[in-house]
């Protein structure tokens, strides 16, 4: 698995390619030729934008996804495996690399957008879960 948080220099680079040629069909252009700011065209349609997907976002998303497989591992055969090497609550334990440090940053993201529904208080943090 090789999941983690983009480098914002790669996110920069890579949207102004995108920019170039959304605006020119070239590989670079400059800031006269973008008819509309990029936070713009990234909303979607129906916000009058043009639908364009904000990369840097899009990865965090995903990321975000991959921690909820964790917290639902009937679902993943590759959670299920994970949680008998981690501590669900740190993502801490018997895992290397540095998507596990980009995982462990979006925690408490993770736990500000989701809920716990009280069941037998095996897998509920008290004092982190909302």
């Amino acid at each position: 698995m090789c999941a983690m948080l983009l480098p914002l220099g790669f996110v920069g680079t890579y949207d102004a390619q995108r920019r170039a040629f959304l605006w020119s069909g070239e590989q670079q252009t400059s800031g006269a030729s973008c008819l509309v700011a990029w936070d713009r065209v990234c909303l979607p349609k129906e916000q009058g934008g043009l639908g364009i997907r904000d990369i840097a976002l899009q990865n965090q998303c995903l990321l975000l996804k991959l921690v909820d497989k964790l917290h639902h591992p009937s679902d993943s055969a590759w959670a299920t495996w994970v949680r008998q090497r981690i501590n669900i609550l740190t993502l801490e334990g018997d895992v290397h690399g540095a998507h596990w440090a980009s995982l462990r940053d979006l925690l408490p993201l993770y736990r500000a957008i989701t809920t716990v529904t009280l069941g037998d208080g095996r897998s509920v943090s008290f004092w982190e879960d909302i």
